[in-house]
């Protein structure tokens, strides 16, 4: 395809309604930029408050698997794919948030 810089592309599955995959073309890439579509994606997921939290995938069996922890102001980054659920909670158990990984924008989605 030919673009220019900043322009962004969305590629939807009709196989996963909902699932939206983004990319912007970069000039600072250089002239040519190569994107592989696939379900890959990062997330950043920033404590802004002041208690310890922890981040939990949730599987599809509903498991919570530890991913890391974070003070207040520390943010903690992962590897994950489309769809992918997550919760942070609290020293004490309580859900502060949940969040599902979608492309609402191109490169690493950031989560407070």
């Amino acid at each position: 395809v030919d673009s220019f810089h900043s322009h962004q592309f969305v590629v939807r599955a009709e196989s996963r309604p909902g699932a939206v995959l983004r990319f912007k073309a970069d000039r600072e890439l250089g002239a040519t930029n190569h994107a592989v579509v696939d379900l890959k994606m990062k997330a950043e997921f920033a404590n802004v408050g002041t208690e310890t939290l922890r981040v939990f995938w949730r599987s599809p069996s509903g498991e919570e698997v530890l991913q890391g922890e974070m003070d207040g102001g520390e943010s903690l980054e992962v590897d994950t794919y489309l769809e992918h659920s997550f919760l942070t909670r609290k020293g004490d158990g309580a859900v502060v948030h949940e969040w599902s990984a979608e492309a609402a924008s191109a490169g690493t989605q950031r989560v407070e």
